[in-house]
């Protein structure tokens, strides 16, 4: 599959991206310098809301969630980053009356699929009381 890198001569205004303007967000690019180009095999870690267990798991991730706003809840984490910093490979976006789930993981494969099925069973039964209490 052919990867698309970014060109740094090319400036893009991020009010013009979908996420950022409606949604206060962003997300993290491919960085050739520190060789992330395309997914990523990164540890994961569910936060609080999908529960007490914590489980914690590899997944490829690609352009996860950099930045969290009032209108973004986190729902996974990478501990540690190649990015540098904390990032959010699925979230919860605040849209209307509920919420838009993202994610910045992978689907070609059926591991990272299963992971994100999980995710939203796990989200539909414990956590959309905590997202709604926490507007």
């Amino acid at each position: 599959m052919p990867v698309l890198s970014r060109n740094e001569s090319l400036a893009i205004p991020q009010e013009a991206l979908v996420l950022k303007k409606y949604f206060d967000t962003e997300t993290e690019w491919d960085r050739p310098e520190k060789e992330i180009i395309g997914p990523i095999e990164v540890e994961i870690e569910f936060d609080e809301i999908l529960g007490n267990d914590k489980p914690k798991t590899r997944a490829k991730v690609y352009r996860p969630i950099r930045q969290l706003s009032d209108n973004v809840r986190p729902l996974v984490h990478c501990p540690e980053s190649l990015w540098g910093g904390r990032v959010y490979p699925v979230a919860a976006i605040k849209f209307g009356r509920g919420f838009l789930i993202y994610t910045g993981m992978n689907l070609d494969e059926e591991r990272e699929y299963k992971l994100l099925l999980d995710i939203v069973k796990r989200l539909s039964l414990l956590g959309y009381e905590v997202l709604t209490k926490s507007d």
